[in-house]
């Protein structure tokens, strides 16, 4: 049996600890560790990944600080039938695949029972959004990957940088994932590490009225809460009042010659332009323009009445 003691992060906030520690309890981890955020940090965890073959650096010359990573065959995009919201009324859910909550999470705490062993499990305090911005939506992220702990490094801005900004509150969405694949069996004995751990059984479960994702299964970031499934379903659910809302698409700031600035922000159908038109090359003279965001926006109606926007990646 794994020492309680080891479940104990550096964390102020009891309430991140009482999550790690409920969560913890049931994937049962050899240890936690409480990601700082820093560069360092993410050279060493990609470092750890290349050793093991699950990345391969390319060249420097050609591609700068990228790397390859060949994923499991089968594991793949999440079945729309193994993606749920789970919402006390079924209605709530909208045209989503709906699960009543206390069923979806008894079916992922037994996948979830002793899936960490013999694993460490990374706390990831994260922000969609700047700090100082009051649009700002913060959530913890427990999982047992550090591919997904890379992505998250990449993507977003994570540490305990953020993990202070939060400070006692307790406003945050709690996300849980595991790739299902441990490296301790329930008796104690050693199981084989793969170089993309993964699991046939996938799945993804929304708890907005919580702000709670879970996950088990897949290895993929694409697959992963924390980003586009947790903006736009948990996050909009945050706000009651309706003056706050993530939306599925692109804003970006053009300059005029005179030093105008202008934010344009648009949603088409996939494949119409979006990410293009975000990233434009402005063509006429004296014309700026600069990259917010190509995929994901928090709008709010500020105090004065007016339309505030954010692109809560890094």
């Amino acid at each position: 049996p794994v020492d309680p003691k080891a479940y104990v992060i550096p964390a102020e906030n009891r309430h991140v600890q009482k999550a790690v520690t409920h969560y913890a309890s049931i994937c049962k981890p050899k240890n936690v560790v409480l990601c700082d955020g820093s560069n360092a940090e993410y050279q060493k965890f990609v470092a750890e990944l290349v050793s093991k073959g699950t990345y391969l650096k390319l060249n420097e010359e050609l591609r700068r600080n990228s790397y390859l990573a060949r994923s499991d065959p089968k594991d793949v995009g999440i079945a729309a039938d193994s993606l749920f919201v789970c919402t006390t009324y079924k209605e709530d859910a909208g045209f989503n695949q709906w699960r009543e909550p206390e069923e979806a999470k008894d079916a992922f705490y037994d996948l979830y029972d002793g899936c960490m062993a013999g694993k460490t499990m990374y706390v990831v305090p994260f922000a969609l959004g700047p700090l100082n911005s009051s649009l700002t939506r913060f959530g913890v992220q427990i999982t047992d990957s550090l591919n997904i702990v890379c992505h998250l490094h990449v993507m977003l801005r994570v540490g305990t940088e953020v993990l202070a900004k939060l400070g006692k509150s307790r406003q945050f969405s709690t996300c849980v994932h595991s790739v299902g694949s441990p490296l301790e069996s329930a008796d104690g004995k050693a199981l084989p590490d793969k170089v993309w751990p993964c699991n046939d059984k996938r799945m993804i479960a929304h708890f907005p009225e919580e702000l709670t994702v879970l996950s088990f299964g897949s290895n993929l970031y694409e697959n992963l809460l924390g980003r586009k499934t947790f903006a736009l379903r948990a996050s909009s659910s945050s706000d009651s009042n309706n003056v706050w809302t993530a939306e599925n698409m692109m804003v970006t700031n053009v300059i005029n010659p005179e030093g105008q600035e202008f934010y344009i922000a648009g949603s088409f159908p996939q494949g119409c332009g979006k990410s293009n038109l975000s990233m434009i090359v402005p063509t006429v003279p004296g014309f700026k323009q600069k990259v917010m965001g190509d995929e994901l926006v928090f709008f709010r109606i500020d105090e004065q009445g007016l339309l505030r926007a954010i692109c809560p990646e890094q």
